[in-house]
């Protein structure tokens, strides 16, 4: 079974269970919430989202030991409201349903299994082009990709997938063929529950 695999049914029923409504736009990120993987960059890049657009809606699945402080700052800023603290989640794969926007914004990143994963089920995706995720990502063609990795660079980026349904469409339709020619949904799934063992990426 492909587990990270778009599937239609769940989503309303995941949205509905996180409190996201259809005219929300949601953006996803799964890994742990450290300054390695972004998860900072991400929040800041957040609060100037949603000035520009209050239908953005931000989800963070995963934990770490940046969630305290991200969650006061996120009070601090009034945007508290507008964001999903999950923490760790077996469901992950179910959970992605939810996403409209997958963020990457890794400062290292040795493999990147969560980009392949969002590839897989077809969610426009805006990374980093650090390390590992460089070596299968594309800029405009299957992903997003941010030179400068910094909060303004992933706003505009955003901003960029969100208000062009035609690039969306191409970056979500390169990616699944990329993912498919070289079968990585099957590989994903065997390695998943060996990476999510060790850590939570």
């Amino acid at each position: 079974i492909k587990k990270f695999s778009r599937r239609p049914e769940l989503r309303k029923h995941i949205r509905n269970e996180l409190q996201i409504t259809d005219n929300d736009l949601a953006i996803g990120y799964v890994g742990r919430l450290t300054s390695i993987k972004g998860a900072d960059i991400l929040l800041d890049a957040f609060s100037k989202l949603i000035k520009a657009n209050p239908s953005f809606l931000l989800i963070f699945a995963g934990d770490g030991e940046l969630r305290p402080l991200l969650m006061q700052t996120a009070q601090h800023l009034g945007i508290a409201g507008r964001i999903r603290f999950l923490g760790f989640k077996e469901n992950v794969a179910e959970i992605m349903n939810a996403f409209d926007i997958g963020c990457m914004p890794s400062q290292r990143e040795p493999f990147g299994i969560a980009a392949l994963e969002m590839m897989s089920m077809r969610i426009p995706l805006v990374s980093s082009g650090a390390d590992g995720l460089g070596e299968f990502l594309t800029d405009h063609q299957n992903a997003l990709v941010i030179t400068d990795n910094t909060p303004a660079g992933i706003c505009r980026s955003i901003l960029e997938i969100a208000g062009n349904p035609v690039l969306r469409q191409r970056l979500v339709e390169n990616a699944h063929h990329y993912v498919q020619q070289f079968n990585v949904p099957h590989y994903v799934d065997q390695i998943n529950d060996i990476y999510r063992r060790i850590a939570i990426e």
